[in-house]
């Protein structure tokens, strides 16, 4: 096989096996048609959670006037136990009533099986406005089981002073998770009814909260065209690298709040409702107040890098790294298992992308120059092959004028440096001798010479 031939073929393989490699990686999943409007949405009581002035991505399960639901993550802690230091606050867009509101957090309560490294339960209740009396609620659909689609959203001020609220964001999605939502997260493995999981983020409000892509803050399930909440984000995992921002595969997961409402109900000496497709019920203890997760060693599998908290703090390394956000939450909460690759560097996935495009690139090269060689040595065989001249092809048939005694230079002979092999063409070939070709020349008339006159080492005599 030649060499040319063998790079062809090498450059075949590698074509076919590129694409494989790029149609494994990470892709945005086709969005389902939504049953279920931004109208629709709306009409639900969404809110932001906000810490010492500052918007957080934490999601928030929203109960009624005076308690919430939010990732454990979320909180800063001092000593083990929350931080009474930072103010926070809910703040609530209009929904239903059309009523906004800044509601100040007096009390927080972590879920007592919260686990911090594995992400179990990762549930904290924040209560405010203890005074006044329960004046609206959100009803919470808790059966996974009527449930056509689920809907992630995302809701977000514009304005913290003033309270002003931007356009909310929403992502239609199936119930169904892929297999690698078990396989980069242990935690979910063990608790799928428990969790939702999906592979999407969206872009951030507003750029000055942050320039990375981030998840969706909440859960909502859909039942017969109807909207009602269902859970909040609790933590994502990041394969082959530990930078969000740059969107590795990764997988985001969400606490559904249900086996948790009769716990709060513990808290809060309150019942809360859910949603069935018959109507709405008081919840009636599905779990037991002492309900919690089959706890695992870790939220990641080995290798995976699992992120969690406010991710408006992910700063994007090549873009953003001159940022001022507040960074505590998602470095406190950020967690590398095995080998994982450090954020200023490239993925497992990348590197592989990289090496294959440099190896195609330089089979390319050669192959170029391979043909490139072989192209130019063809041409200049051609250009010094005295056979091939037409001015050569004359002499050959016509004059013959230009013959000279072997190794003799003269300079109109055009053959002083013909190859060994092949014949001059002063004579034929056959059993005749160079010198009796030189005869036959020198009796030929004068007239045949063509004007040519012979060399003076050419001696002859006329016959009588």
């Amino acid at each position: 096989m030649s060499c040319g031939l063998l790079l062809v073929r090498l450059i075949l393989i590698a074509t076919l096996w590129f694409p494989a490699l790029i149609d494994s990686s990470p892709v945005k999943p086709q969005e389902l048609v939504p049953r279920v409007t931004l109208q629709d949405l709306a009409k639900i009581k969404g809110a932001v959670l906000t810490k010492d002035g500052k918007q957080l991505s934490c999601g928030v399960g929203l109960l009624d006037n005076k308690a919430s639901l939010v990732s454990a993550d979320c909180l800063d802690y001092k000593d083990g136990s929350v931080d009474t230091n930072v103010n926070y606050r809910i703040y609530t867009d209009s929904g239903f009533d059309g009523a906004t509101d800044q509601l100040e957090v007096m009390k927080i309560t972590v879920h007592p099986a919260y686990n911090k490294k594995s992400k179990a339960n990762n549930v904290a209740l924040l209560e405010y406005n203890l005074s006044s009396n329960v004046t609206w609620r959100n009803y919470n659909s808790i059966d996974r089981s009527i449930w056509d689609d689920v809907i992630y959203a995302q809701r977000v001020l514009t304005d913290i002073e003033t309270g002003g609220w931007g356009t909310s964001k929403m992502y239609v999605h199936s119930l169904d998770s892929d297999a690698t939502c078990s396989d980069l997260s242990p935690i979910f493995k063990s608790n799928q009814d428990e969790f939702t999981c999906n592979e999407v983020v969206a872009e951030t409000p507003l750029s000055e909260l942050s320039l990375c892509k981030v998840p969706y803050g909440t859960v909502y399930g859909v039942t017969n065209n109807i909207v009602h909440q269902a859970g909040f984000f609790s933590h994502a995992v990041i394969e082959g690298g530990s930078d969000l921002c740059k969107y590795d595969t990764a997988r985001t997961y969400y606490t559904l709040i249900g086996d948790y409402l009769t716990w709060v109900g513990s808290v809060t000496g309150r019942m809360y409702y859910y949603f069935k497709p018959s109507g709405v019920t008081l919840i009636k203890s599905p779990s037991g107040t002492d309900f919690k997760m089959n706890d695992v060693p870790s939220a990641a599998s080995k290798g995976a890098t699992v992120v969690s908290g406010n991710l408006f703090s992910l700063e994007a390394k090549d873009d953003f790294s001159n940022s001022e956000s507040d960074t505590t939450a998602a470095t406190a909460n950020s967690e590398d298992h095995g080998d994982s690759v450090g954020t200023s560097g490239l993925s497992t996935k990348n590197t592989i992308i990289v090496a294959v495009c440099c190896t195609v690139g330089t089979l390319l090269v050669v192959v170029g120059l391979y043909f490139l060689i072989r192209w130019y040595r063809g041409n200049l065989s051609k250009t010094r092959d005295p056979y091939s001249s037409a001015r050569v092809q004359d002499l050959l048939t016509d004059d013959i004028g230009g013959a000279s005694l072997p190794h003799q230079h003269h300079p109109n002979n055009t053959f002083a440096d013909m190859p060994y092999n092949r014949p001059p063409p002063a004579y034929r070939e056959g059993d005749q001798r160079p010198s009796d070709n030189i005869n036959v020349v020198a009796d030929a008339p004068e007239t045949l010479l063509h004007g040519h006159v012979l060399p003076d080492n050419i001696h002859h005599d006329k016959k009588d």
